[in-house]
């Protein structure tokens, strides 16, 4: 549905200048927002980051580029690609079927945690919700989508 949308240029975005004035603005509310959490010491990419560091880059499908804030800096993607899978995986199979497999809850683990809460990942956003995410990710295999929870357990 989405890559239909984008093939079909539906996701076009029609009045630009308001769009990107809304989002400066909301980019200048955010960039001096008091900085709570830590950089994860056991990530040696993310380990010599700057945390107060900000940016948003939009690129839309007919080609506009906006930057906002430090964008000439190096990001790490690790994390961020939990987000895109997950999306996808939403996109296409649905929110009920996909919250059979991952939850939504906040666990307050490190995000390399595999730990699982009702046999199933607690987040997308942690690596054992990652994991499950990419394991829906074009599966159209209904015998791996109705497979017990167990077998994910057997994975981790």
């Amino acid at each position: 549905m989405l890559y239909k949308k984008i093939s079909q240029t539906d996701l076009t975005i029609k009045d630009s200048e308001d769009f990107y004035s809304k989002v400066d603005s909301l980019f200048q509310k955010l960039k001096d927002t008091e900085i709570v959490g830590f950089i994860p010491s056991n990530n040696p990419l993310l380990m010599n980051v700057d945390p107060s560091r900000f940016a948003v880059s939009i690129c839309t499908v007919d080609g506009q580029i906006y930057n906002f804030g430090d964008v000439d800096e190096y990001v790490c993607m690790h994390q961020l690609s939990s987000v895109v899978s997950y999306l996808s995986v939403l996109e296409e199979h649905g929110q009920e079927l996909v919250s059979a497999y991952i939850g939504t809850e906040p666990n307050g683990k490190l995000f390399d945690s595999l730990e699982l809460m009702n046999g199933i990942p607690h987040n997308p956003l942690i690596s054992s919700g990652a994991l499950m995410s990419c394991s829906l990710f074009h599966n159209k295999r209904k015998s791996i989508l109705t497979l017990p929870h167990e077998n994910f357990l057997k994975a981790c």
